[in-house]
C-alpha cells in the first residue's frame, strides 16, 4: 500500500539526511527516473521486474549471514529459486552453499517416488545455481555435475523398476520427457517423481559448462540402465544433438516392447534431421 511503502522507505532515507516526510516524493522520483519500482494500480507499489527483488532478497540475506539457513528452509520452493541462485553467485565460495544441496537432493536408495520428486527439485535448484554463476573451483564444479547426472540416473532406475520407461525428445529447440510404460504396471505415485525429472532435464540440456558432455559420455558408457542412456544423452542435445542420436540409434530393447523401440526410431530421425548446435558459446 502507499501507506506501508511510505514507512518503509522513510525509515531508510533518514540514513542520508532526509526527512521522513519525504518519501512519497523519493517514491515517485523511483518510479518516474530510475524505473526500480513500479505503481501498476492504485495504493500498490512493486518492483519493476520480479529479479530486482529476487537480488535484493538474496543481497539482505548474505549480508545477514544466513545463506544456509535460507537454503535449507527454502530449497524446494521453486518460487525462492531465484533468489537461492543469486546467493550462490554472490558468494566468494559456493562450495558449502552445494554441498548442503548434495544432501538435500540425494535421491540413492529411495523407493518412494514423492520423496524422489522433492528431492528432483533440489538437483534443479543445483543446476540454476551453476547457470547463474556459483564461485566454485573446477574440481567442485565437475563434483556437483556428477552429483546431478547421478540423481538423473538413479531417477531413471528408479522408474525403469516398476516398468515406467522415460525417454527424451526433442519438442522445437527445446529438451521434453515423455515415457512408455507397460500396462498394469505403472504406479500412480510415479508422476510425483516423472514431473520434476522432466524439468531437471530440461534445465540440464541448458547449461553452458565445457566439461559436462564428456561427464555425461562417460556415465551412459558406464550404466546399464536403458533409461538412464536415453535420458543422460538428452541431456546433450543443446550442446551437441549427435551424441543423443547416436545413443538413440544404438539403443533397442526386446520384441516384447516393439512399440517403445518404434518411439525411440521416430526420436533419431527428428535428432538427425536438426542442424548441429553451436558449441562456441561453452564456458
Amino acid at each position: 500500500s502507499d501507506r506501508k511503502a511510505s514507512v518503509i522507505v522513510g525509515k531508510y532515507i533518514e540514513k542520508f539526511d532526509l526527512e521522513s516526510e519525504s518519501a512519497a516524493a523519493v517514491l515517485s522520483e523511483l518510479e518516474s527516473h530510475h524505473g526500480l519500482l513500479v505503481k501498476p494500480a492504485a495504493n500498490y507499489w512493486c518492483f519493476a521486474h520480479k529479479s530486482l527483488q529476487d537480488y535484493f532478497c538474496a543481497e539482505y540475506v548474505r549480508n545477514s549471514g544466513q545463506e544456509i539457513q535460507y537454503l535449507k528452509t527454502h530449497w524446494a520452493n521453486p518460487e525462492k529459486w531465484e533468489s537461492l541462485a543469486f546467493i550462490s553467485s554472490l558468494l566468494e565460495d559456493s562450495t558449502e552453499f552445494m554441498d548442503v544441496l548434495i544432501n538435500l537432493s540425494d535421491v540413492e536408495n529411495l523407493k518412494t517416488f514423492p520423496a524422489v520428486g522433492k528431492r528432483l527439485k533440489g538437483a534443479t535448484l543445483m543446476v540454476k545455481c551453476l547457470t547463474q554463476g556459483s564461485s566454485l573451483t573446477k574440481n567442485s564444479r565437475d563434483r556437483v555435475v556428477r552429483h546431478i547426472i547421478s540423481v538423473v540416473e538413479n531417477t531413471a532406475k528408479l522408474l525403469e523398476g516398476t516398468g515406467v520407461y522415460p525417454y527424451g525428445f526433442v519438442l522445437g529447440s527445446n529438451v521434453q520427457v515423455g515415457y512408455y510404460y507397460i500396462m498394469g504396471r505403472r504406479r500412480k505415485s510415479t508422476n510425483y517423481a516423472f514431473t520434476p525429472l522432466a524439468a531437471l532435464v530440461a534445465e540440464i540440456s541448458k547449461i553452458k559448462h565445457r566439461n559436462i558432455n564428456s561427464i555425461l559420455e562417460e556415465s551412459i558408457s558406464k550404466t546399464n540402465s536403458l533409461c538412464s542412456k536415453l535420458l543422460l544423452s538428452s541431456c546433450c542435445f543443446m550442446r551437441d544433438p549427435q551424441i543423443m542420436l547416436r545413443t538413440y540409434l544404438q539403443t533397442s530393447v526386446t520384441d516384447d516392447h516393439r512399440l517403445f523401440n518404434g518411439k525411440l526410431a521416430e526420436v533419431a530421425a527428428l535428432i538427425e534431421s536438426k542442424a548441429p548446435s553451436d558449441n562456441d558459446n561453452l564456458i
